[in-house]
């Protein structure tokens, strides 16, 4: 449990892929079997971190971190620790079109997602990443 913990401390907010990944990675573990999945889950359940959930993917946030009031969004600068476009909260994604937006006032829809590509350290986008920056477009406008 208390690896889980600091995962999510130190990576927050991670998607429970991207957790469950970095945790079998750290026990030296390659494929998430039925019982693997059910014992995470019971362990999570355990800790109780806080989630929120977004088109069935799961996100769970450090301690004292609000979503809601969340006004970061980071780049990798190491490619082997990236993550992919699924694993991208959208609240992180809401931030970066934010940032965008507040320098450029306005932008048509496909100049503001290749920034919005850019300014999160891919090189070119794809059907997942768009899918991702189209849910931080809809946090940052819809929801917000």
């Amino acid at each position: 449990m208390g690896q889980i913990r600091k995962v999510i401390q130190e990576e927050g907010p991670i998607s429970r892929s991207l957790l469950t990944k970095r945790i079998l990675q750290a026990w030296g573990i390659t494929r998430l079997g039925a019982r693997l999945d059910q014992r995470f889950t019971e362990l999570l359940m355990k800790i109780q971190p806080e989630p929120t959930e977004v088109d069935r993917m799961t996100f769970f946030w450090p301690e004292r971190i609000k979503p809601s009031e969340y006004g970061i969004y980071r780049v990798s600068t190491d490619d082997a620790q990236r993550r992919m476009a699924e694993d991208l909260p959208p609240k992180e994604v809401a931030v970066a079109v934010k940032s965008i937006l507040s320098s450029q006032i306005s932008l048509p829809y496909d100049e503001l997602m290749k920034q919005v590509v850019k300014a999160l350290g891919y090189a070119r986008s794809g059907s997942a990443l768009e899918k991702s920056i189209k849910s931080g477009i809809y946090q940052r406008v819809v929801v917000k």
